[in-house]
């Protein structure tokens, strides 16, 4: 028997497969009504989720992530177009990384100067050469004192609606945010 975990925003489920490749159970149940093209119910064959379309941020160059950005529709909110554009980045990083360019939670594409069109594309560089060296600052982000989310870097977006809290290391982070 095999226990798949499959940790996909919303979708998260646990499933428990047979020698045979049938789910024996799952923790939620996904039938058609809920999904056309992937049920997950006992008694049918197990099948991995489907691959995303989308390239992975970290296998492309600086010159293909900027072009990409370059050619994004003229009214695409930059945090959005990052989400929607590519795999392997989370709502909060993609909103982090509009914010450190504009300076703005959500910025359209149509509002920004041509002079900082290529400010997106610094920061991204700056995420890819962060996560390629592993120098990553284990960060919880509190609201009136209440754990409310965790990142991998400072986050600046939120201003002094909420304070951040730095950790030695992942691990004290995710028991502090759990506990």
């Amino acid at each position: 028997k095999s226990l798949v975990l499959e940790l996909i925003g919303r979708a998260c489920n646990i499933i428990l497969v047979g020698t045979d490749g049938r789910i024996i159970d799952c923790l939620r149940h996904v039938d058609a009504e809920r999904n056309e093209r992937r049920q997950l119910l006992p008694g049918l064959v197990y099948h991995l989720p489907p691959k995303q379309e989308k390239p992975c941020f970290f296998s492309l160059s600086s010159d293909e992530r900027c072009k990409m950005w370059e050619k994004a529709p003229p009214d695409s909110a930059a945090d959005r177009w990052l989400l929607d554009t590519f795999s392997g980045l989370s709502p909060l990083v993609c909103r982090e990384l509009a914010y450190r360019a504009y300076n703005d939670e959500n910025p359209r594409k149509i509002r920004i100067y041509s002079e900082l069109t290529h400010s997106l594309c610094r920061e991204m560089d700056a995420l890819f050469k962060l996560v390629e060296k592993g120098n990553f600052t284990p960060c919880m982000l509190l609201e009136k004192g209440q754990p409310r989310d965790f990142c991998f870097m400072p986050v600046m977006q939120y201003g002094e609606r909420l304070t951040s809290e730095i950790y030695p290391e992942f691990s004290s982070l995710l028991d502090a945010f759990y506990t």
